[in-house]
């Protein structure tokens, strides 16, 4: 690169939920600059979903014992907190089931959840995990040229989020505007 070439935003991945460029993540209305994550990785909460398994397995064991039982009141009594009990573990395996990969960066000493899938967007979750570390190293990169010497920051936005911008500020100046123009009239309104 040559002495104080200009380097742009570069996007690494965009859908719906996630953002990643070379400057900032944005994932589910947080967004986290690039250069403030020291490291990505992915956890899965296997013992989680596991333990769940086992408990909701557990949980239909009374139902074997039914025909050894002569009292029928035992046997619903059983029979419901059976029922509550493979209840309860089946809702805790779907919800470890749902969040059961979770993308975590750590941010200036804190590990941060920024997103979590169910098992069948591991493939998904890995690819935004590969992205975020391609902005990472880019990163690391860029403030090694940037030491150097040999590059300068220029961080333009692209024009769809210039135009963003610019509609944010005209709402704006046009709620302003009817906040003076409201505070007139009960001025007026007074007198």
């Amino acid at each position: 690169m040559a002495t104080g070439e200009m380097i742009s935003e570069k996007i690494y991945l965009e859908d719906s939920k996630v953002k990643v460029t070379n400057v900032r993540i944005t994932c589910q209305h947080v967004t986290i600059p690039v250069e403030k994550i020291n490291s990505v990785c992915l956890t899965f909460k296997a013992e989680g979903f596991f333990l769940g398994l086992a408990c909701l397995a557990f949980s239909f064991c009374p139902f074997f014992f039914f025909p050894l039982i002569t009292s029928k009141q035992l046997e619903l009594a059983i029979g419901g907190i059976s029922l509550v009990l493979i209840l309860t573990s089946s809702t805790f395996t779907y919800l470890v089931y749902r969040n059961y990969v979770q993308l975590i960066v750590s941010v200036v000493g804190r590990d941060v959840i920024l997103i979590a899938a169910s098992m069948g967007k591991r493939k998904y979750m890995e690819g935004i995990c590969d992205k975020i570390a391609n902005a990472l190293m880019d990163e690391k990169k860029y403030q090694k040229l940037k030491e150097a010497g040999t590059v300068e920051s220029s961080l333009a936005l692209n024009p769809s989020e210039t135009i963003k911008i610019k509609l944010m500020l005209e709402d704006y100046e046009k709620l302003r505007a009817m906040k003076e123009e409201f505070t007139v009239k009960k001025d007026d309104a007074k007198k």
